[in-house]
């Protein structure tokens, strides 16, 4: 796990929301707070079949619910804090790993994370990871925390 300070704050918050560097991504959870705190579950529906078929996964894509989210704290005042909680789809974990020898299946992988947080002015990303197993090997972790490192690079 790594935690990152992005110095670049309207040019990351400009591609998080309005560009597509970050579309990829499921969305787990999200809140912002400006007049008052608003709090999204990216958890997928019960009715939310046919989306489902389309789009395997209990997460809503981070590309369907950001306008959503970039209509909560656009305006002329900037939010007090928000905190965004993206995942990694399960799909391109297995392709994350393909050609690195983790010691894990992909099956093995619960969550790949990119955690973001905005609060008094600091803009930090934290990565995480999640296994169904336990391991001492680090590999898939460290893996993850250059991947994100390198995601970032141009906003640190």
């Amino acid at each position: 796990m790594i935690s990152l300070e992005i110095t670049a704050i309207r040019q990351f918050t400009q591609d998080l929301f309005i560009g597509t560097a970050f579309d990829s991504f499921l969305l787990r959870e999200a809140s912002f707070t400006t007049l008052c705190t608003y709090g999204i579950s990216g958890r997928l529906s019960a009715g939310a079949e046919e989306f489902r078929e389309e789009h395997p996964s209990d997460f809503i894509p981070w590309s369907y619910v950001k306008p959503v989210c970039f209509s909560m704290i656009k305006g002329n005042r900037l939010p007090e804090q928000f905190a965004i909680t993206l995942l990694m789809p399960k799909p391109q974990i297995a392709a994350f790993m393909e050609g690195n020898d983790t010691g894990l299946l992909p099956e093995n992988v619960q969550s790949l994370v990119l955690n973001i947080r905005y609060a008094q002015k600091t803009l930090t990303c934290t990565t995480g990871t999640s296994l169904s197993v336990f391991t001492l090997d680090k590999t898939l972790e460290q893996l993850w925390d250059t991947y994100v490192k390198n995601l970032l690079i141009s906003y640190l």
